[in-house]
């Protein structure tokens, strides 16, 4: 499309959204507005802004800890209607940064980020002057912005510019921002928008297009809130009640197409692009057990999916259309069912993309290899806790030893997991982060994880259920105060993050530094630590490079061998018992049970609920460790072999 060429409809993609992606909502949404006749373009105002203010300082501002204070909301409430000033902001950014656990290991970088912000909010200003002046250029009838996590402010401040340098200008805001009655109180506090979309805007945003061009009076849809030609009355905006805008079939809607993205951000290969793939909404799981800490509401919560056909269909356009390309897939959880039907066709892709998908941790070992077969390169499922208890309080439906398995496996089939350990939860004991901060040393061949306290969110149980969880005092996140001129009534309303009181034993940071350094250790021991094996089908030989490791090598025969393959999955005693009764027969459940014990002893076989997992991952080009690293293990594996009086792990003298 001609960059000046007049258009009728321009969508915005305000900071602080990723960069590394194009958007999927407001590209599916012009998509739907071309076939529909209309001239349609994506605006990619953060591309803008990151590129003033650098890629770091524009990633501190839109995901992390600095996010999740509202510092990129705040900056551009500066543009909108400044509260207070910004020496108070600062005090309270430094505030609550010293409350954090992790704070003395980078004091300097809250001083960093605050000093940065004058010339971040400059950038900012310069950045809404351009899209203003490109509004002009393009002399579109409709301008919608997005309004998802840390955008809202960002549109809100750059929708009424727009609105007062085009009072014609239909201007409209949606996204998850915008479901329920946050969508509602900013349709009501903030006048320059025309409308506001609460929920799917596929439909609701191609009705609102084709009525105001034709001149039309819009009927009354769910979830679209409309001012009418007097810009309606506050006794108007009083009786209007919370609705949720209609979604088409999802196999019925249009191919993404992410040109714009493109044009915006042309890349020479030195950054990688994902392109975001949609093949469900919603989550099957939090469907039936809703995630504790989960934000879903109850309409957006319910599970939809496309087709298998239809989701095959989506990778082979986008792996024609953009090679190349890695794939990241939006949804809340990939359909099982998708694993034995679409996977196999996406492995015989000419050029098969590098996928990411949103996983239960509770997948099975040839699962995994059929996701990678596909390409699957890079999960997340939802490992956020290494303890049971916190887990079945988080209502998660997986047990500790499960999420270690899908850990371990993913290291060795070469799958990247995105993971982190949640912290703060109402109903957790302290000795549950004992127990995790005593496990932690066993996995670091695996990948590391962070640590990360539970917010409090809107439209989640502990949200909903507050006085179940023995949570009181629920306030609207006291950031809100510094970004909008508004009663606190209107915040809790308007707010996605809340502030709240609930007792407990112990301090929570006292009871959670014990986990918070041994986590730090295993960032840091990266790379150095590796606990692997090579089989012969007589002789299982491992190598331990863990610092807690008991010898850095082992060699199993007999029934220690097959029993320690029966635990490549968490198995109970009786379990291994069954399944080594072909081989050994004579080996009996005591002696499983010693050997098992052995395992446990020199740190190679985890046990957790009466289930045994063996923690090497089996040697393989996906998990390959240093040459050095290498090659003292097969000069020591072949030694022992060689001589036949290898240093044996003793099962006997360690159970």
């Amino acid at each position: 499309m001609d960059e000046q060429a007049p258009i009728d409809v321009l969508l915005v993609n305000m900071p602080f959204s990723p960069t590394e992606l194009p958007s999927t909502g407001l590209s599916l949404l012009a998509q739907c507005l071309r076939e529909a006749g209309f001239r349609a373009k994506v605006d990619y105002p953060n591309l803008r802004l990151e590129q003033a203010i650098g890629e770091s300082a524009y990633a501190r501002l839109s995901r992390g800890w600095f996010a999740h204070i509202l510092v990129g909301e705040w900056v551009f409430s500066r543009l909108l209607a400044p509260v207070g000033s910004a020496e108070i902001f600062a005090d309270m950014i430094r505030r609550r940064f010293a409350d954090q656990i992790w704070a003395g290991r980078q004091p300097e970088l809250v001083e960093r980020v605050i000093d940065r912000l004058p010339e971040v909010e400059a950038a900012a200003a310069e950045l809404i002057d351009a899209l203003v002046a490109k509004v002009g250029a393009l002399r579109p009838r409709v301008v919608g912005f997005s309004s998802c996590f840390h955008q809202h402010v960002a549109s809100l401040a750059a929708a009424r510019r727009v609105k007062e340098a085009f009072p014609e200008t239909l201007v409209v805001l949606g996204g998850s921002n915008c479901n329920g009655t946050m969508g509602l109180e900013t349709f009501r506090h903030f006048p320059f928008l025309d409308a506001v979309v609460s929920g799917p805007g596929e439909i609701a945003l191609l009705e609102l297009v084709r009525h105001h061009l034709s001149g039309t009076a819009m009927p009354d849809m769910p979830g679209v809130y409309l001012r009418g030609p007097r810009r309606s009355t506050h006794e108007e905006l009083v009786d209007l009640t919370e609705s949720v805008a209609p979604e088409p079939l999802l196999d019925g809607l249009p191919l993404v197409d992410y040109d714009d993205y493109f044009d915006a951000f042309p890349t020479d290969g030195s950054r990688r692009v994902k392109l975001p793939i949609e093949t469900s909404r919603g989550c099957w799981w939090g469907q039936k057990h809703h995630c504790v800490f989960c934000s879903e509401n109850a309409d957006s919560i319910k599970y939809r999916v496309k087709s298998s056909d239809r989701v095959i269909d989506e990778f082979r356009w986008l792996t024609e259309r953009y090679p190349g390309c890695a794939i990241q897939a939006t949804d809340e959880i990939l359909d099982p069912r998708h694993i034995p039907t679409v996977m196999p066709e996406l492995a015989k892709l000419p050029d098969k993309p590098s996928i990411y998908f949103s996983i239960k941790a509770n997948i099975r070992k040839d699962e995994l290899k059929t996701l990678v077969g596909a390409g699957t390169d890079s999960l997340q499922a939802g490992i956020e806790s290494l303890d049971d208890d916190v887990l079945r309080g988080m209502r998660k439906g997986v047990t500790a030893i499960r999420n270690v398995q899908l850990l371990k496996w993913c290291r060795e089939l070469g799958i990247s997991m995105q993971w982190s350990i949640l912290y703060g939860f109402p109903f957790e004991r302290p000795q549950s982060y004992t127990d995790m901060a005593a496990l932690l040393p066993l996995l670091t061949h695996l990948e590391p994880t962070k640590l990360i306290e539970v917010k409090l969110q809107r439209y989640s149980p502990l949200f909903r259920e507050a006085a179940r969880f023995g949570i009181s005092d629920i306030r609207p996140d006291e950031s809100y105060g510094h970004i909008y001129a508004l009663s606190d009534a209107v915040l809790s309303d308007l707010a996605y993050w809340f502030s709240y009181r609930c007792e407990r034993p112990v301090a929570l940071h006292d009871y959670v530094a014990p986990l918070q350094e041994a986590a730090a250790q295993w960032r840091q021991a990266a790379g150095e630590a590796f606990l692997f094996f090579t089989d012969d089908g007589e002789h299982l030989a491992i190598c331990d490079t863990r610092r807690v490791a008991s010898c850095d090598f082992h060699l199993l025969e007999g029934p220690a061998r097959e029993i320690y393959r029966a635990c490549d999955a968490a198995q109970p005693a009786h379990a291994v018992c069954k399944q080594i009764a072909e081989s050994f027969p004579d080996v009996d459940a005591a002696r499983v049970q010693e050997i098992l014990d052995g395992l446990v002893a020199h740190r190679l076989v985890m046990e957790s609920g009466g289930l045994y997992l063996a923690l090497a991952i089996e040697l393989s080009t996906r998990s390959l460790p240093p040459m050095p690293v290498m090659a003292r293990f097969v000069g020591a594996r072949d030694a022992a072999l060689r001589e036949r009086q290898p240093r044996r792990m003793s099962v006997a003298a360690a159970a």
